[in-house]
């Protein structure tokens, strides 16, 4: 179940039984019209070359901004901090699972090449970067992400991935104040 102000289905929807379900107090724009891309061009300067390769994020830690070229994939009960900041993921991107801790606050985690999000449980507190219009998480490819969350997921932010196929699921806390896809798989 979702729990949205509003929900815009601009080319409707398939699902199980043809059964959309959301809750009250959620106003669904079915046939809506194209929406303006209310994020574009806020993320073009986010230019990571030259900037030194940080590697991977494996181990619990406090990291600073820059560009990880493995991303970030935390191990065991890892409990990783970030600084406020942009951090440029590539390989991995994000992905998060079982007892592994993400926190930051004023923070852009901007996914690169290879990357995606894979959220499956784990404890992820992000606050979204100010300056870009408080976008959390940009994704800046194609490739198909999830998040699947708990309540120990709260995104306070944009997860912004204009060109991509988002899954997302589970009970999560909040998972943004505003998520922006190209397509949607709801489970």
């Amino acid at each position: 179940r979702i729990e949205a102000d509003n929900v815009y289905m601009v080319g409707g929807y398939k699902g199980a039984n043809n059964k959309w379900d959301p809750s009250s107090g959620t106003t669904v724009h079915t046939g809506a019209s194209e929406v303006q891309d209310p994020y574009e061009g806020v993320c073009d300067d986010l230019s990571y070359a030259g900037l030194q390769d940080r590697g991977t994020v494996t181990k619990a830690g406090t990291y600073q901004p820059g560009y990880y070229s493995g991303g970030i994939i935390p191990q065991g009960n890892a409990d990783i901090y970030l600084e406020p900041g942009i951090y440029h993921l590539d390989g991995a991107g994000l992905k998060m699972q079982g007892n592994t801790a993400l926190y930051g606050e004023n923070v852009l985690l901007h996914i690169v090449g290879q990357g995606l999000v894979d959220i499956n449980t784990g404890t992820i507190q992000l606050s979204g970067r100010q300056e870009y219009q408080n976008i959390a998480i940009f994704q800046d490819n194609d490739n198909p992400s999830t998040i699947i969350g708990n309540n120990n997921l709260k995104i306070d932010g944009v997860v912004y991935m204009p060109t991509n196929s988002l899954e997302i699921g589970g009970t999560p806390n909040s998972l943004g104040t505003q998520a922006i896809a190209a397509r949607y798989k709801i489970r």
